[in-house]
């Protein structure tokens, strides 16, 4: 599972790593948009409200009828089943670069701004240490890292070839470069 706020490389990582170790890779807003897993359209926010009871459904199924490991990456893929999943990955980035990067992608002012404050509040990671607890959930600051470096530490955190709390929730910290 590579979960993070808009903008911190879940997609680019998710891919190099899916071909690096042949895992079946699963992205959360193409699988979204292809079933139709939505409710409704926010038109102040300009996105759709994803069903998240749907999604899990979706995504255990996906993972019971799949014979091979999955890599499940999105924005809210730390909503997937508790049971199939054996490392949450968060990906961080200082929100200066955040910016800059929802910039690139053609995000709208206030999308940036509720995205910097969420990535400040670390809200993807207090949302999947609930989910699934501190020793399934690991966190990267990708802010200074290319695509590959993080795809490495992954591969080192999968084969458990870290030092004890290296990556452990809680370590990046960027609330005050914010307010």
């Amino acid at each position: 599972m590579i979960t993070g706020t808009p903008g911190t490389g879940k997609s680019t990582v998710a891919r190099l790593l899916s071909k690096k170790i042949s895992f079946e890779r699963v992205n959360i807003s193409e699988l979204v948009e292809k079933e139709k897993l939505f409710i409704s359209w926010d038109k102040k926010h300009r996105t759709k409200i994803v069903d998240t009871d749907s999604l899990k459904v979706r995504l255990e199924e996906i993972a019971k009828k799949i014979d091979k490991d999955l890599i499940i990456d999105g924005h809210l893929a730390h909503f997937a089943p508790n049971d199939i999943v054996t490392h949450n990955i968060v990906l961080r980035a200082h929100p200066k670069e955040l910016k800059k990067r929802l910039i690139k992608k053609g995000f709208q002012t206030e999308k940036i701004k509720e995205n910097i404050e969420a990535e400040a509040l670390d809200i993807c990671l207090s949302e999947a240490v609930e989910n699934y607890g501190r020793e399934k959930v690991f966190e990267i600051d990708t802010t200074k890292r290319t695509a590959k470096e993080v795809m490495n530490i992954i591969l080192r955190i999968l084969l458990g070839k870290t030092r004890p709390g290296e990556f452990s929730p809680g370590q990046v910290d960027f609330l005050e470069s914010v307010f």
